[in-house]
């Protein structure tokens, strides 16, 4: 049956769908307006919608029966509503959406939950007395899929036992005798081939997933907050209200016989292999799990492929655990023994009947038409792709989205894809198109070993060439010493040490005196030249290494001394004022002489957390300008002020 759709105009043909699908040849290859684009063989699809999941072109959608189910409503057709138990999850207002639901003329609403109940209940029955050794659980539509057109073989270990929603309908239908059409409120796509399934006996007429409903809700701009609150019509259930998490059946079972040997597995990329692996355990009649407790999504029904996958799955399973020992508390009864009585059972015992809830399996294995091609075969196969040699054929790029060159190979020669999806192919015939294969091949192989040289040599001369940006970045392109940002870094990382180690880390801020009246007079090209021997004097001037000197912008310069109390920086800024004379850079119009002079102002902390580097490098400004107020050419402590 069909169930996920594709939407050629917008796949790009990247693959992703063959990469994550579990069966091999389920995802196609075709030819759409002169493009290779991907289809789905619904034959071998097991509907687990791993493909929807990873496209992130929105080419891959499914089909559901939302749209349907309330144009059936509004007609007027009877309807009940059975709701998974993760909807309590993933739909905020699911009480007001029942409200809007039964304003719509839905009639009953019931909680799988207690389906899952009735699926537990007959498990242990059916485990009990068949006395059976294994069996796969099969509330998971796609493991049904999986095995029925892939594990044909394992369709005996199978649970006879119809999946929670079909035994909550088959309560409804034959115990509490609705006769209406029942719904589906669903977090499963696959959901759609267990209710069209043959052996489920046409129970279920749609699935709504909610998904599907939320897209609804939004286009019709419905606001549930109109709507009344309405709870399930049902009886409350038990733990099957745990049935949805990764795990539920398993929690149900072994709650009923500890110590049972379970095996829990979940998610595409595991549970297959597992299959794979148990199916070759019980032909070799070794011993296996008393239950195989399996589902498709890695996380369970409550974030199943139907789902917006919002939910973060600890606040699922919070919500759970209260839920759990709400319903426990309704159905346990405390005994002697110190196990409680688990008083639900005994009400099914009492009212329902175990052969009510069987089911049985198809074998549909002939739908997988997928021939196994011979050596021969595969070898033309590679040959026609011009893959001529071993080492050729075991490239398993992935590219194609196969596992394996060979399978590959094998999905062309059954018709699923065309050698055209192979990008080596295709790289290989624009090569080989006018030349003979033997030049072309040594002239492949040269041109790879060139081609590898100079992507190394490209790499590192890009290296070389960011670390020079890098570098850059943080000198003044004047000056050619370290600029503010580089500053900025610096001082982040001294203040830090200084707060850790409790040193002192000392500071000075310099302008220099009269500069605009120096550039306005000697022109600019004399005043960069002002500022270059400036800043070249400050860099010898500094005898250690961990000093730190940088242009702070325009006239001022700024210069940071690690592990330097006030004395020593007050020592190096007249050192720094000596220097700075002692150069002789003409200026005839200072006030202060006849030659280029600097104030500085200078700040000196021992950090802490509670102190701030802004204001450190604002005491320092504010020195300086104390410096200037008291004649220019001078050293000011902004301690001295305090």
């Amino acid at each position: 049956m069909e169930l996920i759709l594709t939407d050629h105009e917008r796949c790009v043909n990247c693959n992703k769908c063959i990469n994550v699908c579990p069966t091999e040849f389920a995802n196609t290859v075709v030819s759409y307006k002169g493009k290779l684009v991907h289809s789905v063989n619904h034959d071998l699809c097991i509907g687990c919608g791993e493909c929807v999941i990873a496209c992130n072109h929105n080419a891959r959608d499914y089909i559901d029966d939302t749209e349907r189910f309330f144009s059936d409503l509004a007609k007027g057709e009877k309807i009940s509503l059975t709701v998974a138990p993760s909807a309590k999850f993933n739909i905020p207002n699911l009480y007001r959406l029942f409200g809007f639901l039964k304003a719509k003329g839905v009639r009953l609403i019931y909680d799988v939950s207690l389906g899952a109940d009735i699926t537990t209940w007959a498990y242990i029955k059916e485990l009990t007395e068949l006395n059976l050794e294994t069996v796969i659980a099969q509330p998971c539509p796609v493991v049904v899929n999986y095995i029925e057109k892939y594990k044909p073989e394992l369709i005996d270990q199978l649970a006879a036992i119809q999946s929670p929603l079909m035994c909550t309908v088959t309560y409804l239908k034959e115990y509490k005798k609705i006769n209406d059409s029942i719904a589906f409120l669903s977090p499963c796509i696959a959901k759609l081939t267990e209710i069209r399934d043959a052996n489920t006996n046409n129970m279920v007429q749609y699935n709504v997933t909610f998904k599907k409903l939320t897209s609804y809700l939004e286009k019709y701009q419905v606001n549930l907050s109109e709507y009344e609150e309405i709870h399930f019509d049902d009886i409350d259930a038990g733990l099957g209200v745990v049935f949805s998490k990764p795990g539920g059946l398993r929690e149900n079972v072994e709650y009923h016989k500890p110590g049972a040997w379970i095996r829990q597995i979940e998610g595409a990329r595991h549970l297959y292999k597992y299959l794979d692996h148990y199916s070759v355990r019980l032909k070799k009649n070794k011993q296996a799990p008393l239950l195989v407790d399996c589902l498709n999504c890695v996380d369970g029904c409550n974030i199943g492929t139907g789902t917006e996958k919002a939910i973060p799955i600890d606040d699922i399973d919070v919500q759970i655990k209260a839920i759990k020992k709400m319903h426990l508390e309704k159905w346990e009864e405390p005994t002697t023994s110190g196990k409680p009585k688990y008083n639900l059972f005994n009400k099914f015992d009492q009212e329902l009947k175990l052969d009510s809830f069987k089911r049985s399996y198809t074998d549909k294995s002939d739908l997988v038409k997928v021939t196994e091609p011979t050596p021969e075969q595969l070898d033309t196969v590679f040959k026609s792709m011009y893959k001529m040699h071993e080492k050729s054929r075991k490239v398993n790029c992935y590219s194609c989205g196969y596992q394996s060159c060979t399978s590959f190979a094998k999905a062309v020669f059954n018709g699923y894809t065309q050698k055209e999806n192979c990008f080596r192919y295709n790289l290989e015939i624009s090569r080989l198109e006018h030349e003979e294969n033997e030049i072309v091949y040594g002239e492949i192989q040269r041109l790879n070993e060139l081609l590898e040289q100079k992507v190394i040599e490209r790499t590192e001369e890009l290296e070389i060439v960011n670390a020079r940006l890098e570098e850059l970045l943080r000198i003044d392109a004047l000056t050619e010493i370290p600029n503010r940002k580089a500053f900025d870094e610096q001082l982040e990382r001294e203040w830090n040490r200084s707060i850790r180690e409790q040193e002192p880390l000392s500071l000075m801020m310099l302008d220099i005196d009269c500069f605009k009246q120096y550039n306005d007079n000697y022109g600019h090209i004399q005043g960069d030249l002002c500022l270059k021997n400036i800043a070249s004097a400050l860099v010898s001037s500094l005898l250690r290494t961990t000093d730190f000197v940088a242009r702070y912008g325009g006239e001022e310069f700024i210069i940071l001394l690690p592990n330097t109390d006030k004395k020593g920086a007050i020592t190096k800024a007249n050192t720094v004022l000596k220097q700075i004379a002692n150069l002789r850079l003409k200026h005839d119009y200072s006030v202060v002489t006849d030659y280029v002079t600097v104030s500085i102002g200078v700040n000196t902390i021992v950090a802490s957390a509670l102190d701030s580097s802004e204001d450190f490098i604002k005491d320092a400004d504010l020195a300086m300008y104390q410096a200037k107020a008291n004649g220019r050419n001078s050293v000011f402590h902004i301690n001295e002020q305090k």
